[in-house]
C-alpha cells in the first residue's frame, strides 16, 4: 500500500475519525495524487523541486486542499529542510477572506510539518503564529507543539513566552510542553 494512503495522513480523516483508503480506492495512474507519491519518493533534486512546484501551483482553495495536504504530509515525513520555504508559504493561506475549513487544515498541517523537519529557520514563522492573539487557539497550539519539536533554545523561549496567555487552551498546551521538557 502507498505510504500516503495510510490512515496517518491528515487528508484521510473525516470528522476526527481515522479511515484507511485501500489500493483499489486509488485513482488511475494519471491522477495527481499518484504523481505526488512518485515525486515525494524521488531522490533526484530536480524531481523534488517538481514536488515543491506542484504545491505552489495548486491554488490555496478548498477544491485543492486534499492534494495540498498530501504533499505537505510527505514533506513533513521526509524531514528535509529544502521544503521549509514552501511550507512557510502555506502558513499564509488563511489570509484569504474566503478561507474554508479545508484551507485551515492545510495551514495547521504546514505548521506540524515544519516541526517534523525541525529546522531552526522555522522558529520565526511558528513563533509569529504562536504569539499572535488574533489567530485562533488551535492554530496557536499546533505552532507551540511544532516549536517543541525543534531542538533549539530559541524555540523553547518562544513557547515559554506565552505561559500566561489569556487563552486557556494555549496555556495548557504550553504547560504540558514545559513539563515534558523538564522530564527529559
Amino acid at each position: 500500500m502507498f505510504g500516503w494512503l495510510k490512515n496517518k495522513n491528515p487528508a484521510n480523516k473525516t470528522d476526527g475519525a481515522e479511515t484507511e483508503k485501500t489500493e483499489s480506492a486509488a485513482e488511475p495512474s494519471g491522477n495527481t495524487d499518484s504523481s505526488i507519491e512518485s515525486l515525494s519518493e524521488a531522490k533526484d533534486e530536480n524531481e523534488t523541486d517538481e514536488l515543491i512546484e506542484r504545491l505552489r501551483s495548486l491554488p490555496p482553495d478548498r477544491y485543492h486542499a486534499e492534494q495540498r495536504l498530501n504533499i505537505i504530509w510527505k514533506m513533513g515525513e521526509s524531514k528535509d529542510p529544502k521544503y521549509l520555504r514552501a511550507l512557510i508559504e502555506c502558513l499564509n493561506d488563511l489570509s484569504e477572506p474566503t478561507a474554508s475549513n479545508e484551507i485551515y487544515k492545510v495551514c495547521t498541517n504546514a505548521s506540524y510539518a515544519l516541526g517534523q523537519i525541525g529546522d531552526k529557520r522555522a522558529i520565526a514563522p511558528l513563533s509569529a503564529i504562536l504569539h499572535n492573539r488574533n489567530i485562533d487557539y488551535h492554530r496557536r497550539s499546533v505552532a507551540a507543539k511544532a516549536l517543541a519539536q525543534i531542538d533549539d533554545e530559541d524555540a523553547f523561549k518562544a513557547i515559554k513566552a506565552v505561559m500566561h496567555d489569556p487563552d486557556k487552551t494555549v496555556r495548557q498546551v504550553v504547560s504540558t510542553i514545559i513539563k515534558e521538557r523538564k522530564t527529559k
